[in-house]
């Protein structure tokens, strides 16, 4: 059975879609307005407290919000710190990707993504709050 972990754990025959918001704080790290090529993190997702210790992660999918930039101008990776060290996807350009880097994984491992702003229209995209709002990752189990 798949599970998608999400704000709630759907236990159903068929999985339910749901996501986990990745937003953008004070307490993330940009680049200044203006720069472009410099990585920048979103905040690590939370595993729900419904999210059983058994069982490992399938694979996981994420959708940015769009920025109003082409879809080549915009480049993100999935990435995770459990056990100390930094683990990444491969870059994906565009605004949606997937990845099965981290299948067999634990359930309860925490994600972020690394964007990268390929052009120097950083400062439409920082002001961008809904876009950014908009931006989130699916886990499935």
């Amino acid at each position: 059975m798949m599970i998608v972990m999400a704000a709630a754990l759907s236990l159903a025959a068929t999985p339910a879609m749901a996501s986990i918001s990745a937003s953008y704080g004070s307490d993330v790290s940009t680049p200044p307005i203006g720069d472009s090529n410099d990585d920048f993190d979103t905040e690590t997702t939370s595993a729900p407290s419904g999210v059983p210790s058994s069982g490992s992660i399938d694979h996981v999918t994420w959708s940015i919000g769009n920025y109003g930039l082409s879809s080549d101008s915009i480049k993100a990776k999935l990435c995770s710190k459990d056990n100390g060290q930094e683990q990444c996807s491969p870059y994906n350009t565009g605004y949606k990707g997937n990845t099965s880097v981290f299948a067999g994984w634990r359930p309860t491992t925490k994600f972020y993504l690394k964007i990268q702003i390929v052009t120097d229209t950083y400062q439409r995209f920082q002001t961008n709050y809904t876009s950014r709002q908009s931006t989130h990752i699916e886990i499935y189990y």
